[in-house]
């Protein structure tokens, strides 16, 4: 590092000598290729082919350049647990609402990945919801022995698994063109898909922004307030076009409510600042006799449906394959007459008044299959 540091400094210093008033810098992009190169030899041989996760690289060189080996970025500023000038937790916010709207973009050519977090932070949660429907990995930078572990269970499975989503969450289309920061109003809605069918979380990231005048960020002149919004099954980017006739179980997670909607009808929600709301939207399967069913997967996690590994169905009976243990819950509006775990009969719960199949699921190493029968 000496030798390069003289090396920068010899060079001017002899041209100028001779007069001139500047100089040229090239080989810039060799220098960088020959990073990357040593980087991703590295990384194949001590790092498993591609256990990085990249940090502070939203340039086009690292795009063009490095990512040959590296598949995860972050696509947001540093989670700031303590930050002075931040009575109002306003960059808890600014955070999540800068990972979903930048990985619009960046999400086209790396797997977004939306930074750490602390357990024990009093945005905690907040934070989780949002890690949990993110689509990528969710990992703390708790102090040693400072950990909220009740949180833990709610987006990790006790062997270090987590639900996972088919995708990288984005922003619904009604919040493309609106403030989720500044405007007073806005809710930030996200979606992603899962193997049993969407998810939708709603965050209220209001309290501060971006200031074309200041040119900073700056919190807003008024405290953030309770701002409403409505939650829709059309608010997900459905891979099949779905009829407007289809109709649609939603599993409303702070609420632990279940509503049934067509695909145009909306939910009407309303989200405290800095608080958040998680929506598990499945589409109705039909069976004979007219039974309906949907499955919202193991509720105790925050990522429901993304412990749903597979489903199928026959005429009257339902197969669920589910990754590791928790509270099984599942909409129908018929009772099923049997319930089996792995093969063995159990005890399950049914409410006539909401359609709510409930039944806990042990932990089984290589998950449980939940059959129903009608």
């Amino acid at each position: 590092m000496i030798q390069q540091t003289s090396n920068y400094d010899s060079t001017p210093a002899l041209v100028g000598g001779f007069g001139d008033a500047g100089g040229k810098l090239w080989w810039r992009v060799q220098l960088s290729r020959a990073y990357y190169e040593g980087l991703s030899k590295l990384i194949k041989k001590n790092l498993g082919g591609n256990r990085v996760i990249a940090s502070m690289e939203h340039t086009n060189i690292f795009m063009l350049l490095g990512t040959e080996n590296v598949t995860l970025g972050r696509v947001g500023d540093d989670f700031w647990p303590e930050l002075k000038g931040d009575p109002l937790l306003w960059l808890q916010g600014f955070h999540v609402v800068h990972c979903a709207y930048n990985s619009l973009w960046l999400g086209q050519f790396i797997h977004p990945d939306w930074d750490m977090f602390q357990t024990t932070h009093i945005c905690a949660e907040f934070h989780a919801a949002s890690r949990a429907i993110s689509g990528r990995p969710v990992y703390v930078s708790d102090k040693p022995g400072h950990h909220d572990f009740e949180l833990l269970k709610k987006v990790v499975f006790p062997d270090g698994t987590v639900p996972c989503c088919e995708r990288f969450a984005l922003p619904t289309r009604d919040c493309l063109f609106s403030d989720p920061m500044l405007d007073g109003v806005t809710v930030l809605k996200i979606w992603n898909l899962t193997k049993a069918g969407g998810m939708i979380g709603a965050f209220n990231c209001q309290g501060g922004g971006w200031s074309p005048e200041k040119r900073m960020t700056v919190p807003s002149e008024t405290p953030p307030t309770t701002c409403y919004t409505q939650v829709s099954p059309s608010d997900i980017e459905w891979p099949d076009m779905q009829s407007e006739s289809q109709l649609f179980a939603i599993y409303t997670l702070k609420q632990d409510k279940i509503s049934i909607l067509r695909r145009s009808e909306r939910l009407p929600v309303k989200v405290e600042p800095l608080a958040y709301d998680i929506f598990t939207v499945c589409a109705l399967q039909r069976l004979a006799g007219n039974i309906k069913f949907a499955p919202f997967g193991l509720v105790n996690m925050l990522n429901s449906a993304g412990a749903v590994e597979c489903s199928g169905s026959t005429a009257r009976k339902v197969t669920i394959k589910l990754h590791r243990a928790g509270t099984f819950c599942a909409y129908s509006n018929s009772q099923p007459l049997h319930c089996y775990l792995n093969g063995s009969s159990t005890k399950f719960l049914y409410n006539p008044l909401d359609g709510r199949i409930s039944s806990e699921v042990p932990w089984v190493k290589d998950g449980t299959k939940v059959e129903l029968e009608f």
